[in-house]
């Protein structure tokens, strides 16, 4: 090798060998708020103030090394150098640092910014929020899924959509501080490892499937000032009884579906929700409004005389209509007779306030079923003539077969007269 190529390389080698050992940069609005540097896979915050956020993927400052960093250490006060530690962790600060086998936060740290940890898969063991941090952002320890415990901050205020997705391995309890009033959407989802789940006293609404697919947890109390939970917020939880709040008015639909373990649902006289998206998902309700359609679209085409055809057309898609409704009701009937509703009071009350709101039709088929069971409820429904007919779940007609019944409350009040059923009170 000639002289002039070895010394070529010998510069080269030792340059890359000095910015693996070190290097760094400012990463807040000024080098004092936020400086990092790299000393040995040793990744190092530190300052006195907030790390700026990072529009995407690439655009931290040591993104094009990030699988060669083992840890990274962002820093709280510090006397020799006179800082007083990071506030707050940027947006997408440390994403997809999967190499990253610990991590450790200040506990002078305030917020955690959106998708900050997000895919720091080989982080193992627990993590500790620090108590000072009140906000946590979308998708912030997104797919984290080597951590094993989980304990959150006891000041924390705020928890976004997706903050904790993905975390499969966590194990044990979890507890929300009281001070967070809303949980965003999917925000614990697919945690199957949590065997115990503690909910806010003062929270008010449950986003989208945020705890889905917890199914470790068996027992759950609902806070008394809840009043929203969102679509499948608990599907696929192992939960036996649930005692649902005077509070809570809206139940998105499959809220609480799949979950096969459930016993016995409990609600007040003051309970003003509906549950019939708790018990089929609202499909029947949709299948009525197709249905509906259906026949006024056959009505138009008979006005309009359309041809033979035609009008068979849409006589055919009333019929599917119908058994579409016939399979959403035998459907509605299953699922619900995987629990018991109780009452805490009067039940007449208890009855009249879970129909309320409802359409006609819904009155019909639910207004016998409050408490139920299957074998021997009946229910009206109308006989196509203007008037109602009993039946049992079966199908049987059964009373008042030659005379009929033209008004919703007298076909109630006559299947309730055939619901030979027990109430059960708490």
């Amino acid at each position: 090798m000639r002289k002039s190529q070895f010394i070529f390389v010998l510069m080269l080698s030792t340059a890359l060998g000095l910015a693996n050992a070190y290097a760094g940069g400012s990463c807040g609005e000024t080098d004092a708020d936020c400086h990092w540097e790299i000393e040995n896979g040793v990744l190092t915050i530190s300052g006195s103030g907030a790390m700026v956020s990072y529009g995407s993927y690439s655009k931290y400052p040591w993104y094009s090394q990030r699988d060669s960093y083992t840890s990274v250490v962002v820093e709280g006060a510090n006397e020799t150098t006179g800082t007083t530690g990071i506030t707050s962790i940027g947006d997408w600060a440390f994403t997809t640092m999967s190499g990253v086998t610990s991590l450790t936060l200040p506990e002078n740290l305030t917020s955690i910014g959106t998708g900050a940890f997000s895919h720091m898969s080989g982080v193992t063991g627990g993590i500790r929020i620090p108590d000072g941090v009140t906000s946590i952002g979308d998708h912030a320890f997104y797919n984290m899924s080597g951590v094993t415990s989980l304990t959150l901050p006891k000041n924390l205020t705020s928890i976004g959509d997706y903050a904790f997705q993905g975390m499969t391995s966590v194990t044990g309890s979890i507890s929300i501080p009281d001070g967070v009033t809303s949980i965003g959407n999917n925000a614990f989802y697919n945690m199957s490892g949590v065997t115990s789940l503690t909910l806010p006293k003062n929270l008010t609404s449950i986003g989208t499937q945020a705890f889905q697919n917890m199914s470790g947890v068996t027992s759950l109390t609902l806070p008394e000032n809840l009043t929203s939970i969102g679509y499948g917020a608990f599907a696929g939880t192992n939960i036996t009884t649930l005692d649902l709040p005077d509070s809570l008015v809206n139940i998105d639909r499959n809220a609480f579906s799949g979950m096969n373990s459930l016993q016995s649902l409990t609600i007040s006289e003051n309970f003003q929700g509906n549950l019939t998206n708790l018990v089929d998902g609202g499909a029947y309700q949709k299948a009525l409004s197709s249905l509906a359609g259906a026949q006024k679209m056959l009505e138009k085409a008979q006005e309009r005389g359309y041809s033979e055809d035609k009008i068979a057309r849409y006589q055919e898609l009333l019929e599917q209509a119908q058994s579409k409704v016939d399979a959403a009701k035998a459907n509605l009937l299953a699922n619900t007779d995987l629990f018991k509703i109780n009452c805490r009071g009067d039940v007449e009350l208890c009855k009249a306030n879970l129909l309320a709101g409802l359409s006609e039709e819904y009155k019909i088929v639910l207004g016998t079923k409050f408490p139920f069971d299957v074998a021997q409820a009946t229910y009206a429904e109308p006989d196509g003539h203007g008037g109602y007919t009993i039946k049992t779940y079966s199908g049987k007609i059964v009373g008042y077969k030659n005379k009929r019944i033209y008004t919703v409350e007298e076909a109630n009040r006559v299947a309730g007269q055939k619901n030979r059923v027990s109430i059960k009170y708490r």
